[in-house]
């Protein structure tokens, strides 16, 4: 049985996932301040690519997984598209100017963080139509 994730549910697997990006960060000799280059690179690829298998590491250690509307397992595309918001802001900052790099991810977690904290949603889904669930067991 599934029911929708609560968004406090949601807000910490979305920590645990910024963890694991600066624990990859770290792993790869890379500075968690700046975000240019190999930084916006790997940030971007990981962000867009973290619910690839239904879940990212944060979803799968809480027991979530994404999902389209109507409940159905949500397509490689639909999952894509729900993680682009996150990941356009790295992609852009690594052609912006580098005094001002560092406010586009940081803007676009932030408003990510509140729109799910206030609307139980992030805007990737409503774009995607996706949902997060958690799977109870019966």
């Amino acid at each position: 049985m599934e029911t929708p994730a609560t968004s406090d549910r949601r807000f910490a697997a979305w920590c645990i996932d910024c963890a694991v990006l600066a624990a990859i960060f770290l792993l790869l000799g890379l500075r968690l301040n700046v975000w240019t280059g190999r930084a916006s690179l790997v940030a971007t690829t990981y962000m867009l690519l973290r619910d690839i298998a239904r879940a990212s590491v944060g979803k799968l250690a809480l027991g979530m997984r994404v999902v389209g509307k109507d409940g159905q397992p949500a397509s490689v595309a639909e999952r894509l598209l729900r993680n682009t918001t996150l990941a356009l802001a790295p992609a852009l900052s690594s052609v912006m100017n580098y005094g001002l790099a560092g406010l586009v991810p940081d803007t676009a977690i932030m408003v990510e963080s509140l729109f799910l904290l206030s609307k139980g949603e992030r805007i990737g889904d409503r774009i995607a139509g996706t949902i997060v669930v958690r799977h109870l067991r019966s």
